[in-house]
């Protein structure tokens, strides 16, 4: 089984695909990618059997801000920054108009269940996504069903086209996360970042054309638990520790967390998954104001990484010295842990209707200790043994599914993959 390798940008060169590279009939070879548009982070996989099975990850803030022709204009780019990677461009579409019952404003579906389509219509939007964006403070970050919209789920997507294939691709394919409590929208996910995007990178007058042939999905938990269980040849692992069929996943993301029950293959059940807008983003927030009002040290710019693991670990350290502020970590975390102590004992049956529980997510590692205290489970497990790496889990487990699912329909070669 190889080794897990991945490459992060503005690390070296890929040799992973040559986007121009032609197949047939002026079409490209095709290219893989694991979409996983987080409320905190967009995270997106580049999965290829070159390079003895090489992965390329790109992450940037889940920031989107849109701009008036005439503010598109007028921008420059930012100094020392490649053109590739300036995540700024003005944007040409088509996306469906959806029925809408009046009386409650719900989507209307159809018979099949679908959300019923009037109409499509062009629109032409100017965006900046990303670390620009994010700094640049005016940001539009949606949840529910207007996440999923076309003209602002797709822009997130083209923020990391735009630096994998600069000259465009007109063969790609998505496998698209989402978390249960969005699953009623994974039609709208499909509308929005399949077919044809028109792009017009900043200072560039060409148009780079995204042509998206096949859209998968799955659960974002279920990725954490996937990448647990089986290898990035699509095969179980012979000893991952999970010998029960009931788990119970945990997964404590940005500004969403989700518990739901499980099977160990990674079947969900969604009568009793539950979610809600509490995540490990709200605890950091208050975690350092906390601290910032306690301790005359923590009153600098203190890093992420270390605000992070002064959570995680409820110690201080630095400067020589190690100081206790695990009362300060109780205060921050009260709310989302007693959030997830009330669905546990009163909704989801707490530890006896459980074989494991499977901590994912960045959130999942930072809070494994408190977790611990109050699951009163022998068996939890994380997603990745290793801390710093939780929060790619899900999206790593995605990527070992997707790569299952093409080495079955043989557009993967089994010699990569095993």
């Amino acid at each position: 089984m190889p080794t897990l390798q991945v490459q992060k940008t503005g690390r070296g060169k890929s040799k992973l695909v040559d986007a121009n590279e032609v197949i047939a009939n002026g079409q490209m070879k095709p290219v893989y990618l694991v979409a996983d548009i987080g409320n905190e982070l967009f995270k997106i996989l580049l999965i290829s059997p070159e390079d003895g099975g090489r992965w390329k990850l790109i992450t940037f803030p889940h920031a989107l801000s849109m701009h008036t022709e005439r503010e598109f204009a007028t921008m420059s780019r930012p100094s020392g920054v490649q053109r590739n990677v300036v995540r700024r461009f003005r944007y040409r579409s088509k996306r469906p108009i959806y029925e809408v019952d009046s009386s409650d404003g719900s989507y209307v579906r159809d018979h099949a269940g679908r959300f019923k389509i009037l109409a499509k219509e062009e629109f032409e939007n100017y965006y900046t996504v990303g670390e620009e964006a994010d700094r640049a403070g005016t940001v539009d970050r949606r949840t529910g069903a207007l996440k999923y919209e076309r003209g602002y789920y797709a822009p997130l997507l083209i923020g990391a086209l735009i630096e994998l294939f600069p000259e465009g691709h007109n063969n790609i394919n998505i496998m698209g996360m989402f978390p249960p409590k969005d699953a009623e929208f994974i039609q709208m996910l499909e509308e929005s970042l399949g077919g044809t995007h028109h792009v017009f990178p900043t200072g560039s007058k060409s148009e780079v054309k995204y042509v998206v042939r096949k859209i998968r999905t799955i659960d974002e938990p279920v990725g954490g638990l996937l990448h647990k269980i089986i290898g990035i040849d699509g095969e179980t692992y012979e000893e991952h520790g999970l010998k029960g069929n009931s788990v119970l996943i945990i997964d404590i993301g940005g500004q969403i967390s989700t518990m739901c029950r499980a099977s160990r293959e990674g079947d969900v059940d969604y009568s009793s998954a539950q979610s809600f807008d509490l995540g490990i983003r709200d605890v950091l927030k208050t975690f350092s104001s906390e601290m910032r009002a306690r301790y005359p040290e923590f009153k600098t710019n203190i890093s992420q990484g270390k605000l992070r693991e002064t959570l995680r670990t409820g110690r201080l350290e630095g400067g020589g010295r190690s100081k206790d502020v695990s009362e300060v970590r109780r205060i921050a975390c009260t709310q989302i842990i007693n959030q997830i102590r009330n669905i546990y004992e009163n909704e989801m049956g707490g530890p006896i209707e459980y074989d494991h529980i499977v901590l994912t997510g960045g959130g999942g590692a930072l809070l494994e200790e408190m977790l611990r205290d109050i699951l009163n489970h022998d068996s939890i497990i994380r997603a990745d043994p290793k801390v710093e790496d939780m929060f790619l889990a899900n999206v790593r487990g995605a990527a070992k599914a997707y790569i299952s699912i093409l080495v079955d329909e043989k557009l993967w070669p089994k010699s990569i993959a095993s």
